[in-house]
């Protein structure tokens, strides 16, 4: 499988990777496209025989948006062009192989009732990643490593965010104290890359 994801009995395809359920979660948002069901058809190497070096190319495409996502997160317009460049490209290849157009099949993912309520409108960011954001930038000076910043954290409420983690730091929740923003989870991963890019 090229990208891991598991299917459950219902139907419903989730992503194995955290990070990945994360981004595909938040390109979605932006871009009004669904990912997920690109991804499926993307996996199901059964149907690209014959036709490799196009499936090559589309994996490609695809690798590159994690880049994207963590280069890009604070540039919807970015973003959502590297999601509409990775579907033209599979809209056409699949045109070329069947002469149908790309059809969406209902692979709905499974996400939290309060996240999905408080998904980002297209083309803008999510409100509670901006406001994580703007607490690293506010601190980012006040600390002498990412781990600092997260231990500060952990030790006291950011800009009205609390976090805590559940399963040894490998995933973290954080909550809008004031209920406005609902809550969401990431990875230490995914927090660091936005660490990172906090200027």
């Amino acid at each position: 499988m090229i990208i891991e994801m598991t299917q459950d009995g219902d139907g419903t395809w989730q992503y194995n990777d955290p990070d990945e359920n994360d981004m595909v979660f938040e390109l979605e948002a932006i871009s009004g496209r669904e990912l997920t069901s690109y991804d499926v058809l993307l996996n199901d190497v059964a149907q690209w025989v014959g036709h490799e070096k196009a499936h090559a190319h589309l994996v490609g495409l695809r690798g590159e948006l994690p880049y994207k996502f963590k280069r890009y997160f604070d540039d919807t317009e970015a973003l959502e062009m590297a999601v509409q460049s990775y579907w033209l490209a599979l809209h056409a290849v699949r045109m070329n192989i069947t002469g149908v157009a790309l059809e969406q099949k209902d692979v709905r993912r499974k996400t939290q009732s309060k996240v999905a309520a408080k998904a980002p409108r297209p083309s803008a960011k999510s409100p509670l990643r901006a406001a994580i954001a703007r607490a690293m930038r506010s601190h980012k000076s006040n600390c002498a490593n990412f781990q600092t910043f997260m231990s500060m954290w952990s030790n006291e409420h950011l800009n009205g965010l609390t976090i805590k983690t559940l399963d040894h730091k490998e995933t973290y929740v954080i909550t809008d104290e004031n209920g406005d923003m609902g809550e969401k989870t990431y990875t230490w991963g995914s927090l660091e890359a936005m660490y990172s890019q906090a200027k």
